[in-house]
This record gives C-alpha cells, sequence and structure tokens, in this order.
C-alpha cells in the first residue's frame, strides 16, 4: 500500500469517503443481509414442502376415488378381490376364485396328510439307513451260512 492510502473494510476503492462502513456497522449489515437470505431460504422450502404435501394429499385421493371405483365395478359384475401371497391384488371371475379356493383346498388337506410329510428328505434318509442295515445283516448272515456250510 501507498503511504496515504488507509486499509478500511467493505470500502471499495475510488469510493465516497462519507459512505465508509465502521467494523462494527459492517457487521451488522452482514447479519442482517445473512438473516434475510435464510429468511427467505426458509420461505421457499416451506412453500416447497405445502406444494409437495398437496400434490400428494391430491395423488392419494385421486388412487382412493381409482380404487373405490374399481371395486364397485367388479362387485356389480360378481368378481372377487383376491390377494395373493406377495400382495398383490387380482379381481377374480366367479369360475376362476371356486377354482383357486378348489386348489387351496386341495394343497391344505395335502399338507394335512401324513404321507404327504413321509416324502421328506430326512424321512427317506431313515429309510434308505434301515434297508442298508438290513441289506448288510442279510449279506453277513449269508456269508456266515456259506463259510460252514
Amino acid at each position: 500500500m501507498n503511504q496515504g492510502e488507509e486499509e478500511t473494510k467493505g470500502v471499495a476503492p475510488g469510493t465516497n469517503e462519507a459512505l465508509l462502513l465502521t467494523d462494527e456497522e459492517l457487521e451488522e449489515l452482514r447479519r442482517r443481509v445473512r438473516r434475510q437470505l435464510e429468511e427467505e431460504e426458509r420461505h421457499k422450502q416451506q412453500a416447497k414442502a405445502e406444494a409437495a404435501h398437496a400434490h400428494s394429499a391430491r395423488a392419494r385421493r385421486v388412487r382412493e376415488i381409482e380404487q373405490d371405483e374399481e371395486a364397485r365395478l367388479y362387485s356389480e359384475r360378481g368378481y372377487r378381490r383376491f390377494v395373493d401371497k406377495v400382495g398383490n391384488a387380482r379381481w377374480l371371475s366367479p369360475e376362476q376364485f371356486a377354482k383357486w379356493e378348489e386348489e387351496r383346498d386341495r394343497q391344505q388337506r395335502r399338507k394335512r396328510d401324513p404321507r404327504y410329510h413321509m416324502g421328506s428328505r430326512k424321512a427317506r434318509k431313515i429309510i434308505v439307513f434301515a434297508i442298508s442295515g438290513v441289506a448288510l445283516a442279510l449279506l453277513m448272515f449269508f456269508l456266515a451260512v456259506l463259510r460252514r456250510g
């Protein structure tokens, strides 16, 4: 810096000396501007959130109306609502629903049947082990009879 120039904060070169701000005034100005900017940002975010909420509420209401009309239409035609294992809802005609009920009942009867459970891997292993043991015992008996005889 030259000898005649003083360093002042917040002053652009060539400005009028009467417009100079003290350090305290400069800090207060910065705080005030920062508060205004933060307030504006808060208002923008709030408006955005309100718009998103209004949109989601509208979409939810539209979905409800669609589901109500779908239920009314299919119910009038005798269809029955069916929710599969995954949670997908479908509408079945009376014939399809009767077929589905028969299949479900058949599967439940089969699960209660003790013969159904005999087909399990553990049961097969036990049976194979028992048959192998009996076959080994018969082979040893047959060999013992041949040696004596």
